[in-house]
């Protein structure tokens, strides 16, 4: 034992598949792992974990000779951003990069909005927000051809708000979402707006409607490059179960109606769907596994689903 390792753990070192089909090709898969710079915190009482995880694929047709490696490195250094991966790379079998990722947080203290949080409190609510990703492709190279990167903003109860993804290099291709939410009463935060842009321009707007006593979604605005919505309304039975969705006008302005049934001994299942044609397709489900039993489409053919005594 050591002074960051106080203690024995109990790791995953080996992982081996076998895929029950010998002689077409490798039949096994073999995985091992290695753990470096454990991290114990004493003040904390707490084993923050390790610091690098290495994940190794082998190469079972060459006498277990390294495949390709994936090492991981993860936040150890604090409270609250313990577990979180900071770094990931691909490599390959002589250790040249391939792919990485890198992870850049943001602590924030929830009581007073506060950024960057005191990362040694001991008595603060913090939140480690993921605000950007870079991703780095290297293609066995020693720098990366290509280089992109996403990031995230969240409102104060921790919701995503903005979302860019920067794509390739250069704006005309970047992508920006903006996301808005509900503001009940009762608690119910859900999002209701989101658009989406395209080097600066709307190419996405959506909206929804939600009742604040239950968060069921009543209505949804899906708008058109002419700023006209495409509409769609939903409704429930008293006990939250969809009853119908009506879809948006066609050009004769029609507006096709899906209208579905329970069953009516736990009120789960869907038993019947019908449309504003007056098809329809059914089906009955075995309670006891809460599978479908039979189906029976629009054209009246019907398909029967046998179990053994435990489901399968």
């Amino acid at each position: 034992n050591t002074y960051d390792l106080p203690q024995s753990r109990w790791l995953m070192t080996k992982v081996t598949v076998l895929d029950g089909h010998a002689g077409e090709g490798a039949d096994t898969q073999l995985t091992t792992y290695g753990y470096t710079a454990p991290k114990y915190n004493r003040l904390e009482r707490d084993f923050y974990g390790y610091t690098s995880v290495t994940e190794n694929h082998l190469n079972t047709q060459n006498a277990n000779a390294l495949y390709r490696s994936i090492a991981r490195e993860y936040f150890t250094d604090g409270y609250y951003t313990k577990g979180l991966l900071k770094r990931e790379v691909l490599q390959n079998e002589s250790g040249a990069p391939f792919t990485e990722t890198e992870n850049t947080y943001l602590l924030r203290n929830v009581d007073t909005g506060l950024e960057p949080a005191d990362a040694a409190s001991t008595s603060a609510t913090v939140f480690p927000m993921l605000t950007r990703t870079d991703r780095r492709f290297y293609e066995g190279q020693v720098s990366p051809g290509k280089t992109t990167y996403t990031t995230h903003e969240y409102d104060t109860l921790g919701n995503v708000t903005r979302f860019i993804d920067t794509g390739d290099v250069g704006a005309t291709d970047d992508v920006e979402a903006v996301i808005a939410y509900t503001n009940c009463p009762s608690y119910v935060i859900q999002p209701n707006n989101i658009t989406v842009k395209g080097n600066g321009v709307e190419r996405r707007r959506r909206e929804a409607t939600l009742d604040c006593a239950t968060g069921n979604v009543s209505e949804v605005r899906q708008y058109l490059a002419n700023g006209q919505a495409a509409v769609t309304n939903l409704t429930y039975f008293a006990n939250g179960n969809l009853q119908t969705v009506t879809g948006p006008l066609n050009k004769n302005a029609q507006r096709y109606v899906l209208t579905y049934e329970y069953d009516p001994v736990v009120a789960t299942h869907v038993t019947r769907i019908s449309d504003s044609f007056g098809l329809a397709s059914q089906a009955t489900h075995n309670y006891k596994f809460g599978k479908v039993e039979t189906t029976t489409d629009t054209n009246n053919h019907q398909t029967t689903y046998f179990y053994d005594s435990i489901g399968r």
